[in-house]
């Protein structure tokens, strides 16, 4: 009885929150995915990757007194994937998923079956896998209880040491095999310095000026690193890095940065809400198309899959759920210029003539 009550609210929140986007054509559809939950004023769940198949990982909490668990979400429905992960936390373009087994060591579910990655006892995770089943993330050294960043390849393990400091995390790699993450330095155990790992070799990526300490998010197929700086108040400011120069973000995205895409497209928040900005300097309001689009308020993003599908939090009158938002009009990077050439640059123009519009263009960061 319990069980159908949550899964019927959870259908009349989706189907509040679905049809007023039926009525119109949009730059984005809605696919809302269906977990049930105790919370009355949150979904309860987070997303933690996105594929180019819209197969969705995450984690949801059942409520306040209850135990939560990892999920995927494809166009079969929701899995609850606990008893096989305890975390899951990548998912590449075959279905790979990356997380932690359940007895605290990284592995990979795939087709069902869940392959541990460590077995020498240590505690270990999988942050990220790339699309050639490549996977980095940490694992504790008992003997002084550090962490260092791991790689995960085929079977064969990988220790990629620390930039002089006691623990290093190794947080993603793309498909060439670059490694983005954070770790301790020899001046300090406390702040830690972003890194880039290529070609056997680990490069400190410092910290922006104003910083104390900084953290490597996301790596571009192009070896751009999206991160987040770390200042003396206690604020953080999004920046990215690329051949050298660093770019501060914190003009565009005023709160944070969440995510970027192997296309480098950058995922975020400002004061006005959560945004997309691309290589071409143009600024997607995502927090605008969603009320506009389904009068209800978008109040979470948490990631964006290489083809340009945003996963956050909707919340409408009945309450809240997790949601996929896929591109229609509104393309990914590499398809900008066909679309202005094919449809016309005077379309463009009138939708950026109204008082605000889906997209803007802001400053351009350097890139080379």
């Amino acid at each position: 009885m319990k069980l159908a009550s949550y899964a019927a609210r959870a259908q009349a929140v989706v189907l509040a929150l679905l049809l007023p986007a039926i009525a119109q054509a949009d730059p984005y559809t809605f696919n809302y995915i269906n977990i049930m939950t105790e919370w009355q004023y949150s979904s309860g769940g987070t997303i933690s990757a996105i594929n180019n198949s819209n197969q969705v990982t995450g984690y949801v909490s059942f409520g306040p007194e209850l135990p939560g668990a990892p999920f995927l979400f494809d166009k079969h429905g929701t899995a609850y994937l606990g008893s096989q992960l305890a975390n899951i936390h990548d998912i590449n373009d075959a279905g790979v998923m990356a997380g932690t087994a359940p007895g605290g060591t990284a592995a990979l579910l795939a087709n069902g079956q869940t392959s541990t990655l460590l077995n020498d006892g240590r505690s270990s995770t999988a942050l990220a896998i790339n699309n050639h089943g490549v996977a980095v993330g940490y694992a504790m050294n008992t003997g002084v209880f550090s962490y260092h960043a791991m790689v995960y390849n085929n079977g064969a393990v990988t220790e990629l040491g620390t930039l002089g400091g006691r623990d290093s995390f190794a947080t993603d790699i793309n498909d060439a095999g670059v490694i983005v993450g954070n770790s301790h330095t020899s001046d300090s155990n406390f702040a830690t310095h972003a890194f880039i790992y290529k070609d056997g070799v680990m490069t400190d990526l410092g910290v922006p000026a104003g910083a104390t300490a900084s953290a490597a998010l996301s790596v571009a197929d192009d070896g751009s690193v999206l991160g987040t700086a770390y200042l003396p108040n206690g604020t953080a400011k999004g920046f990215l890095y690329h051949d050298g120069v660093t770019t501060d973000l914190s003009g565009i995205f005023t709160r944070s940065v969440a995510d970027m895409n192997s296309t480098g497209t950058i995922l975020g928040e400002s004061e006005e809400g959560f945004m997309l900005y691309n290589r071409l300097g143009q600024v997607v309001d995502l927090s605008l198309v969603v009320s506009q689009t389904t009068g209800s308020t978008l109040t979470q993003v948490f990631a964006i899959s290489d083809n340009g599908t945003v996963g956050g939090e909707i919340c409408g009158d009945l309450g809240c759920t997790l949601a996929l938002m896929i591109p229609s009009a509104v393309p990914e990077p590499a398809t900008y210029g066909m679309l202005l050439i094919g449809l016309g640059v005077v379309g463009w123009l009138g939708r950026r003539g109204q008082a605000r519009s889906y997209s803007s263009t802001m400053g351009t960061p350097t890139w080379r």
